[in-house]
């Protein structure tokens, strides 16, 4: 792939509410690509770093580098179509995500 990381880059590590002494069921998980990755050619940019979590219901919620923040309903809008972050009827849901990943990202 011509110098370029792949998508085992990706780093992902479960979250417990009490973790990591706790057996309880996960709660969330952490994704990120701290590092981004080269442009892998053609014109194309590369990719660059970002850090998510995903809840075991149904919440994806990223931040990237650029300070750009997602939010995606992965039940109603499995294709992550309606970016929720910016919409004031999300804000609850926007914040316990936020408070995840910072936790994540912590105890990373």
């Amino acid at each position: 792939m011509g110098g370029s990381k792949g998508l085992g880059a990706i780093r992902w590590r479960p979250y417990r509410q009490g973790w990591p002494s706790s057996d309880a069921p996960r709660e969330s998980i952490l994704l990120s690509l701290p590092d981004g990755l080269p442009a892998p050619g053609m014109g194309l940019p590369p990719v660059l770093p970002w850090w998510g979590v995903r809840s075991a219901d149904c919440w994806l919620y990223t931040e990237w580098a650029t300070g750009e923040v997602e939010l995606y309903d992965q039940v109603a809008d499995q294709w992550m179509l309606q970016n929720r972050a910016n919409d004031p009827t999300f804000n609850g849901p926007r914040q316990m995500m936020a408070r995840q990943l910072e936790t994540h990202r912590a105890a990373s």
